[in-house]
């Protein structure tokens, strides 16, 4: 399992990363979801009330 730190991340992903409080690097698998296969349905629906 190959880890990487990327620093000044996003106050979230800082949060989730660390047990730290106010640590701001993000720790992640340079391997998570190799192999997976993802798919993005849009629609593009909108809904808009029509008054008439």
């Amino acid at each position: 399992m190959a880890q990487a730190t990327q620093t000044y991340t996003e106050w979230g992903l800082c949060s989730i990363s660390s047990k730290t409080r106010g640590a701001c690097s993000y720790g992640y698998d340079l391997t998570a979801g190799q192999g997976a296969c993802s798919y993005v349905i849009d629609t593009r629906y909108l809904y808009h009330e029509h008054e008439g």
